[in-house]
């Protein structure tokens, strides 16, 4: 039934239908009825087991689900699935104004950002502006005084970015400088 479009079960408080009988009892659960599971560590709360379980996972740190194909892990299953994606070479969301391709329509649409003349978000100390809420965050760092990241193996490299020390530990590990190979 489910690739035929046929929706036989029907919820009995609105005109909602679904493929399967596990789908009307998780939608009934929007109508208000059903207990209602609160995190004992925090404010949240759902209708559902399975997303308390998640939710709990991130206080504890705990990323069960993971990648087969690379050191990838999270705490949700829906995380995963988008992230399995990218070790595809099948990009079904495309650009309309270049050839870019992506896994997610999200990613196309903040690609799109980079034709317009739009750039919304502006630094507030300098004349830098960009499409992208993450590249101001990424640039307000510049400004700052101390830098984030520093090297504890020659203590000569500092940077604002994450991947900058990472890169620059790659090139210790290379030269042998560190037997670990821990970044």
């Amino acid at each position: 039934m489910r690739h035929t479009g046929e929706k036989p079960h029907a919820c009995a408080l609105c005109d909602y239908r679904a493929v399967s009988a596990y789908h009307i009892r998780r939608h009934v659960a929007t109508h208000g009825q059903g207990a209602l599971l609160k995190c004992d560590r925090c404010d949240y709360t759902t209708r559902w087991k399975d997303h308390l379980t998640q939710h709990k996972f991130r206080h504890d740190g705990v990323r069960p689900y993971a990648c087969h194909l690379c050191h990838y892990a999270t705490n949700l299953t829906s995380r995963l699935a988008a992230h399995k994606r990218t070790h595809s070479d099948h990009r079904r969301f495309t650009c309309d104004r270049c050839d870019y391709r992506a896994h997610e329509l999200a990613t196309v649409r903040r690609h799109m950002a980079k034709h317009d003349a739009v750039k919304p978000h502006a630094c507030r100390l300098c004349h830098y502006a960009t499409a992208y809420r993450s590249h101001l965050k990424r640039h307000m760092a510049s400004h700052a005084s101390g830098k984030q990241y520093a090297c504890g193996l020659c203590y000569a490299y500092s940077t604002h970015r994450r991947t900058g020390i990472k890169h620059h530990l790659k090139i210790h590990i290379a030269d042998g400088a560190c037997a670990t190979g821990i970044l």
